[in-house]
């Protein structure tokens, strides 16, 4: 009897090993399948971004095809470039059709002796940016040559599209987050310099690309404070404040009328003297 139960424990076991054995290898060809992955870019109304069209596990391939849909509400190709995956060499070529249909576009390439490379950039789509929100990138009709080349699941990209103002909002919160993650003053060391200097690039970007001032950065002060101990640090003196501007004198004007006055009166005077001498 317990010879029989460890027969079918023993089968029972083998059966979900060969499953998951089974599964494991499905997991795995797709995984080393040709794949499609476009870069993540983001950018504000009314400028444009370069979309970058990457693929790998591509040795020995010689071309491929496929169709990229995106939301023609948010975002327009206006341009499409060749990438180092597709060297410029005879029997080569890269092609696209950049107005297939609406919210779609198509993208030809060919290695004609067989790509030397695993992975590597096919292409570059330059896109205007219309609207805000987000605009899917999505891979569609797939194909590699030679025939029967497998093609791993496509992964969705994706162009997110901001208004300036959101664009000012987000490098403004990225500064003074950079700055609330920096040590207190007292405990900073050298070893900080990195961070404080990085937390510095973000107030200068939020200032000179999105218009922030000083007062949109709530804690530009600590800022300053950790600059200046850093500086303490390395033996330097903190900078000196701005020289303040002199108040010019106030009051006493009517004194200043009176004294003219008299310079008059005494310039006059002598001429009348000098006319009665003549």
């Amino acid at each position: 009897m317990k010879n029989a139960k460890a027969k079918k424990f023993f089968a029972v076991t083998m059966i979900a090993c060969l499953l998951i054995v089974l599964a494991l290898s499905q997991v795995a060809s797709a995984q080393t399948g040709v794949l499609l992955t476009t870069s993540e870019e983001t950018g504000i109304v009314g400028d444009q971004v370069i979309v970058t069209i990457n693929i790998a596990n591509a040795l020995g391939t010689q071309g491929g095809q496929f169709d990229l849909s995106f939301d023609p509400a948010r975002v327009r190709p206006v341009s499409a470039a060749r990438g180092a995956f597709v060297p410029d060499i005879s029997g080569n070529i890269f092609d696209h059709n950049l107005n297939l249909e609406p919210g779609k576009l198509r993208v030809l390439w060919v290695t004609a002796a067989g790509s030397t490379s695993a992975s590597g950039v096919i292409g570059t789509i330059t896109f205007d940016l219309l609207a805000a929100g987000d605009s899917a990138l999505t891979f569609r009709d797939v194909t590699v040559s030679p025939t029967g080349t497998t093609v791993a699941p496509t992964v969705v990209g994706e162009i997110a599209v901001i208004t300036e103002a959101a664009a000012k909002t987000a490098a403004i919160n990225a500064a003074i987050n950079a700055i609330a993650a920096l040590p207190t003053v007292d405990s900073l060391t050298l070893d900080n310099k990195p961070a404080v200097v990085a937390a510095r690039a973000l107030v200068t970007l939020a200032k000179t690309d999105h218009g922030a001032v000083d007062a949109d950065i709530t804690n530009l002060s600590r800022l300053v404070a950790s600059e200046n101990r850093i500086r303490e640090l390395e033996g330097q003196q903190p900078p000196a404040p701005p020289p303040t501007t002199p108040t010019p004198p106030t009051g006493g004007l009517q004194y200043q009328w009176l004294a003219g006055l008299l310079a008059m009166g005494s310039g006059a005077l002598v001429y009348v003297k000098r006319k009665r001498l003549a």
